[in-house]
């Protein structure tokens, strides 16, 4: 891997963490909605963005894996 595509898969990764803020961010907010008014269907809609989360989380690890063991050739 030359080093270039060291930084580019690390950009990567660091937006695909960045979609796992956003969507820990939106099941935050479901449930706090959920508490004020309610509505049963926004604890299934805050489950939902945190399972896309864990699928974010699983997609960075498997590149992180791929860059940390990775053999930088210049």
């Amino acid at each position: 891997m030359t080093p270039e595509e060291y930084i580019e898969k690390l950009k990567e990764v660091q937006r695909t963490l960045d979609s796992v803020k956003e969507d820990l961010d939106r099941a935050i907010d479901r449930m706090q909605r959920r508490i004020e008014t309610g509505y049963e269907h926004l604890e299934k809609d805050s489950r939902l963005a945190a399972l896309a989360g864990r699928e974010y989380v699983k997609l960075a690890d498997s590149t992180l894996l791929e860059v940390g063991t990775a053999k930088i050739e210049y």
